[in-house]
């Protein structure tokens, strides 16, 4: 999403409005939109967030409280 857009893009592709999660197998995933953080996407979340970062050949998983506590880090080197 870029210039503020979002939901006219996200209408164009015909996905949701966000936030909105998408369960696949094994896994639920929650979409947020990061350039409006307020209590409406907070109260969509019930745990926590997974931020993923890739780096080469290491990939990053880190959990993060809705307060901004990182809880847990996992690192996987190929």
């Amino acid at each position: 999403m870029q210039a503020g857009h979002g939901a006219e893009q996200l209408t164009y592709l015909k996905l949701p409005a966000l936030p909105y999660a998408k369960t696949l197998a094994g896994v639920q995933l929650l979409f947020l939109d990061a350039n409006h953080p307020d209590s409406a996407q907070a109260t969509a979340t019930r745990h926590h967030f997974v931020g993923i970062e890739i780096s080469g050949s290491t990939l990053t998983l880190t959990t993060v409280a809705w307060t901004g506590e990182v809880l847990d880090t996992a690192v996987i080197t190929r």
